[in-house]
């Protein structure tokens, strides 16, 4: 792991595929000089992974247990898999290859999004107010959009409304 400044992270940014080059964004940069970016070069697993404010993962990444947080914002970029057991992440998101999850249950108040650029795995995918867009598909046999957006290959999940 290495520490780096947030204009080191958009040099990075800018060298990416597409997916990432055009949506990672971390706006309250300003705020979170002394904190930086936790970059990650290799292949990750962590039982817990804590995004304070802003992680880069440049490989895959295994979490065991949770993703936790410590501010009222933050990134995610994943340039490969995550694997967890539930992802609830409720901020920017971007994962350039698959989410293998047993649930996927966000709510960012519709501020965040997640970016997938492959697949979701998942036993289910509930979004309670968060933008989900998936590249490739979603093998879930429970997909609800309760508030905003879920779409995957271009389908469009509609708004169940409710719990």
């Amino acid at each position: 792991m290495t520490k780096i400044r947030f204009d080191q992270l958009y040099q990075w940014i800018n060298e990416q595929s597409d997916l990432i080059a055009n949506n990672a964004v971390f706006d309250p940069v300003k705020h979170f000089e002394d904190e930086g970016v936790l970059f990650y070069q290799h292949a990750l697993q962590v039982d817990v992974l804590d995004v304070s404010p802003c992680v880069v993962v440049n490989a895959d990444l295994v979490v065991e247990s949770e993703i936790t947080y410590q501010f009222d914002c933050g990134l995610l970029v994943v340039n490969g898999n995550l694997t967890c057991k539930t992802f609830d992440f409720p901020f920017d998101t971007i994962i350039s290859g698959d989410l293998n999850a047993e649930a996927v249950d966000v709510n960012s108040g519709c501020d965040c999004r997640l970016l997938i650029g492959g697949d979701i795995n998942a036993q289910s995918v509930v979004e309670r107010g968060h933008c989900i867009e998936v590249y490739g598909v979603i093998n879930a046999p429970v997909v609800n959009s309760m508030t905003n957006v879920i779409t995957a290959s271009g389908r469009r999940y509609p708004v169940s409304g409710g719990d």
